[in-house]
């Protein structure tokens, strides 16, 4: 792949975005230097490699569900819709945001437009939430239901992916 990098990524925006003109030339120039470093793809595809144990992650998380709000925003031309019914697995209070006219890359295709909607979203009034509850109908406070204990004593947070973009406002759940 070494000296390649610019052949993959073009394939990849081109077929992931709503309009081929996105990202520019100068975001395509600076992603593919980068990914080009020593060890830049093997680490981009190692996310890849990870999605098994993604999946073993994810059943842990949906045993007790966020209580927070959280928004799921997907562009029009790639996940859309699909990143709040993904997102629904784990969390009760979703709020859906689809991006017109974008694909896979919000902030390069639709910049002021993603950063409007995360605003709205963060400085929207809060709503006070219940507790969240366990799998087994008990209620745990939000410090026990992220333990690492959870997640047999492993940290979760670097096994764990998403696609496109969640944002969970902290605190009201």
């Amino acid at each position: 792949m070494a000296g390649r990098e610019r052949i993959y990524f073009d394939r990849i925006w081109n077929d992931f975005t709503g309009d081929p003109g996105r990202p520019d030339e100068a975001t395509r120039n600076f992603f593919t230097a980068t990914y080009a470093q020593p060890g830049g793809m093997r680490a981009g595809f190692a996310q890849f490699a990870a999605f098994s144990q993604d999946a073993k992650d994810n059943k842990v998380f949906e045993q007790t569900k966020l209580t927070m709000p959280v928004m799921a925003v997907g562009g029009e031309k790639s996940f859309g819709a699909l990143q709040a019914v993904i997102m629904r697995h784990v969390a009760i209070n979703v709020q859906e945001e689809v991006v017109a006219g974008s694909g896979h890359w919000l902030m390069e295709e639709r910049p002021a437009y993603t950063v409007a909607l995360i605003r709205k979203f963060l400085d929207g009034p809060l709503v006070a939430h219940p507790v969240a509850s366990s799998a087994d109908g008990g209620t745990m406070d939000a410090l026990q239901r992220l333990s690492p204990n959870l997640y047999e004593g492993e940290d979760p947070i670097p096994s764990y992916r998403v696609v496109g973009v969640y944002l969970v406002r902290p605190g009201r759940g």
